[in-house]
């Protein structure tokens, strides 16, 4: 049986329009969407809305929450706290132009596992939690007898997923996730058990433009 999750990034917040980085610290964890974020959302939900789905997941940040109340509303949201975005460490709140400028980009440009920022966490763990939290959605899943669940989390946790666990022929710019918009993953639960991969089967929401990722300022090329 194949399953489906619809995997979304959160909204804008201010930080994002300035390419700072904002992961997984107390103070990250509350910070909202910006008003154009939400603005932006709303009119997308109204001229694109996403793929129904009866089971509806959040990271623990407050951008993400907002972001799967206006995507699905009168849904309830259960919050995985699994689903954070990456600990930046020292380097949260930075601009990631700064970050990068430190020579800290090789790790995300290759999703290196042991790579980690100066005082934070490693992707290996950001994908361990991110697989627990699969784990716990598929279950969860098989118990309410649905096929279907949404995510709404970040961009580094997605591209973490994306590197180690995707079968795709998306091209590395179109894995990096926009804001409020996201991706089909389709699961055969033998093979996630067996192997930890599942597949990409497109973007979403359908018809909804995408822009060119390449030119966010959080955007890590495959070469300089």
């Amino acid at each position: 049986m194949t399953y489906t999750i619809y995997f979304i990034r959160h909204g804008f917040t201010e930080r994002n329009y300035g390419g700072v980085l904002v992961g997984a610290k107390g103070p990250s964890l509350r910070y909202p969407l910006s008003d154009a974020g939400r603005e932006e959302l709303e009119q997308q939900h109204r001229d694109h809305p996403m793929p129904e789905a009866p089971l509806l997941y959040s990271s623990p940040a407050f951008r993400s929450f907002e972001t799967a109340m206006i995507l699905y509303p009168g849904m309830d949201v259960h919050v995985l706290q699994d689903l954070r975005e990456l600990d930046f460490g020292d380097c949260d709140g930075m601009p990631a132009a700064e970050v990068n400028a430190c020579g800290h980009n090789e790790g995300f440009r290759t999703m290196a596992l042991e790579h980690a920022l100066p005082g934070g966490e490693t992707i290996r763990s950001c994908r361990d939690r991110a697989i627990r939290s699969f784990d716990r959605i598929l279950d969860e899943m098989d118990l309410h007898g649905a096929h279907t669940a949404a995510v709404v989390t970040h961009s580094v946790l997605m591209m973490t997923m994306f590197f180690h666990c995707a079968e795709t022929d998306l091209p590395r710019d179109q894995l990096f996730a926009p804001n409020g918009m996201g991706y089909t993953l389709l699961f055969d639960r033998d093979q996630w058990q067996r192997e930890r991969r599942f597949r990409i089967g497109g973007m979403i929401p359908h018809g909804a433009q995408r822009p060119d990722m390449s030119k966010s300022p959080y955007y890590v090329p495959d070469e300089e």
